[in-house]
């Protein structure tokens, strides 16, 4: 019987994760290894248009671990980020990073679309950020001025700058050359 190796198996996973984004790029996200480490991952969330996040260009950090996908990654925000589900540190409190966690999620570039969602639609039973909670539901208006503010302050890239900023590929297209 053979044996199961899960970092030979996570490792095989992430590499089709790459190859799929290689070949179908999802709009408004983005991301890839950091240089040859397969398991710390750079991500970049744009606002969704027709929100006050439009415009925004995040940048956050994906820890995957090797026993990925038994074991969720740690996803936290580097930009600064006023949210209802986002902790001061840029954590982010989102049940799919947690407690519904599944290995049929194991999709990194999926999770991001997610995350991207929260932005505008905030789950508020259990926030991270009381005070964004806060403003959210009580002074709407006031929330999405500060959220606009903090938008124009990350001083927003196009998908098209993204794109071009690597020879007109993803950053994750030229990665998967790195793995194979």
């Amino acid at each position: 019987m053979e044996k199961f190796d899960t970092p030979v198996r996570s490792r095989k996973l992430l590499l089709n994760v790459i190859k799929r984004q290689e070949m179908d790029p999802k709009p408004g996200i983005d991301g890839g290894p950091r240089g040859d480490d397969l398991y710390l991952w750079d991500c970049t969330i744009i606002g969704p248009p027709g929100t006050p996040w439009e415009g925004g260009n995040f940048q956050l950090t994906m820890v995957i671990p090797h026993d990925y996908p038994f074991r969720p990654p740690d996803v936290r925000f580097k930009s600064r980020v006023f949210h209802p589900n986002i902790y001061p540190d840029g954590r982010i409190c989102a049940s799919i990073l947690d407690l519904e966690w599944s290995p049929a999620l194991a999709q990194p570039l999926l999770m991001l679309l997610s995350i991207q969602s929260i932005l505008d639609s905030p789950i508020l039973e259990a926030p991270a950020n009381q005070e964004a909670a806060n403003l959210y539901m009580k002074y709407r208006k006031q929330y999405n001025r500060k959220v606009r503010a903090i938008c124009a302050a990350t001083h927003s890239t196009t998908e098209d700058q993204l794109s071009s900023e690597n020879g007109g590929m993803h950053p994750s297209c030229s990665a998967i050359r790195r793995f194979l």
